[in-house]
């Protein structure tokens, strides 16, 4: 499956699923594959109210290379 197809499909689990666990490992994937269209969402999700979700997203961010995960994690 094309990574276009593979980021889409998680992208919209994240949007459904309200499993944790289910959701830490789609940002943890999502980190992985960085794709674009996820800055946006894992961006959002740096504010999170449940910190294991925005550590997540921040450590996605950080994998994709994104500032702001140091503005987040260092700042």
């Amino acid at each position: 499956m094309p990574d276009s197809l593979v980021s889409e499909s998680l992208l919209k689990a994240l949007s459904s699923d309200t499993s944790l666990n289910v959701r830490l490992n789609i940002l943890y994937s999502l980190g992985e594959i960085k794709p674009a269209k996820a800055r946006p969402v894992l961006q959002r999700l740096v504010r999170d109210k449940n910190p294991r979700q925005a550590c997540a997203a921040s450590a996605g961010l950080a994998k994709m290379g994104d500032a702001k995960a140091f503005d987040v994690l260092c700042g």
